[in-house]
């Protein structure tokens, strides 16, 4: 390590200690989760910061992965939590990079907070102590994609790390429990006029459900659905289908046991054409995953049936906010209003670090302009797509 870099580990150090601040570091086993679950009871957090969701990816990587699970904590001058960061360890060559548990499964990153505090305390103050508790975790570099820079009306901790705009896109939409004030917000008459017209000619071409899933095994039969028809439309378009590994399929069969995992569906008799799933938390929903059926009923646009029943259904259970994931879509834009501004922090630890750092924010301004181009990344898709055939040959 440098002198410049210890210069900045003391400095940082002096300043979270003149703020009463205090990080440290637990591993994940039963003390560290019955922390994490004692912060999941009072902190703002994201749905994909929580026990349930890490325990369900955890339990789909193999017995070693929970062993690089670092819980860092903040305390104040009382010795409370006021922020717990969960992150995981991976090796980068010769670098242990600290990232979000469960990988771009994560669609946000953001600490367990005590938003009061926080902010009283400072941008400063927080970054500091954060730097403190990551380097003694053991980590040369942060690498934390999809931070927002706020999350449910609360500044991020994390957004004070960077300033770098994140280079895949995401939307939310503000609810209420006046149905069709909401819906009129979000989309034309006239396009909702038209909807309604689809669903009437897709009902009479056989028995129209639309509906929830209400038990464990009938989430599981319908992502075992999902996971055909996003076969059929990943390769319609020739790219990668990460549901087909059988450790992503794992991971969600596990989420299905989740009550905050919520799945809903549109079927024309019996036959699953639309399947949509994500978490609740608070009176806050998150999208992670939709597909709908390409072929047969594509005229009738399940899809979009499908998103409207799901928004008329989380405004009449009481939500008031939605987000559908990260990444760019039409049906996001056609749905969702607001941009979430998202940031993606590579933060080097060490001397070492920078120089990993410096190779990940090189690759990151490639993707953003790869990502800024959609003949490009249209390309890039199919690039690896045919490279996945090539290397699945015996």
């Amino acid at each position: 390590m440098t002198a410049g870099v210890v210069d900045q580990k003391i400095i940082h150090a002096a300043a979270s200690a003149a703020a009463g601040l205090r990080a440290a570091v637990c591993l994940f086993d039963d003390h560290g989760k019955a922390m994490w679950q004692d912060c999941e009871q009072r902190l703002v957090a994201t749905p994909y910061q929580t026990t349930s969701f890490a325990c369900a990816w955890l339990s789909s990587q193999g017995a070693r992965a929970r062993e690089k699970v670092r819980l860092i904590s903040v305390h104040d001058v009382q010795g409370r939590i006021i922020l717990l960061l969960p992150i995981i360890l991976r090796q980068l060559g010769l670098w242990q990079v600290a990232q979000p548990i469960a990988g771009s499964h994560a669609n946000f990153m953001a600490p367990l907070f005590d938003a009061q505090a926080c902010t009283s305390l400072g941008a400063a103050q927080i970054s500091a102590a954060l730097d403190d508790g990551l380097f003694k975790a053991g980590a040369d570099l942060a690498y934390l994609p999809h931070v927002p820079a706020a999350w449910c009306g609360q500044a991020n901790p994390l957004g004070g790390l960077t300033d770098r705009v994140s280079v895949n896109p995401a939307r939310q939409a503000v609810l209420s429990s006046d149905v069709s004030a909401t819906l009129h917000s979000l989309r034309s008459k006239d396009s909702l006029r038209k909807i309604a017209g689809k669903r009437r000619k897709l009902a009479a071409q056989g028995k129209l459900q639309i509906g929830r899933a209400a038990t464990r095994e009938e989430k599981l039969d319908l992502l075992s659905a999902y996971r055909v028809l996003k076969d059929r439309w990943s390769a319609q378009r020739r790219i990668n289908n990460e549901f087909g590994d059988a450790a992503v399929d794992g991971f969600y069969r596990t989420l299905a046991g989740d009550p905050h995992f919520v799945l809903w569906y549109i079927k024309v008799d019996d036959q699953v054409i639309g399947v949509s799933a994500g978490l609740q938390r608070d009176h806050h929903f998150s999208m992670m995953i939709i597909s709908s059926e390409q072929d047969l009923f594509a005229a009738y646009s399940p899809g979009d049936i499908l998103v409207d029943f799901i928004m008329r259904d989380l405004c009449a259970a009481g939500f008031t906010s939605v987000d559908f994931g990260t990444g760019d879509a039409e049906y996001k834009r056609r749905w969702l209003p607001a941009p979430v501004e998202l940031r993606d922090v590579i933060y080097p630890l060490t001397f070492s670090g920078q120089i990993a750092g410096a190779g990940l924010g090189a690759a990151h301004t490639v993707k953003a302009f790869i990502k800024a181009r959609p003949q490009l990344t249209s390309l890039a898709h199919r690039l690896a797509f045919a490279t996945s055939r090539l290397t699945a040959w015996p």
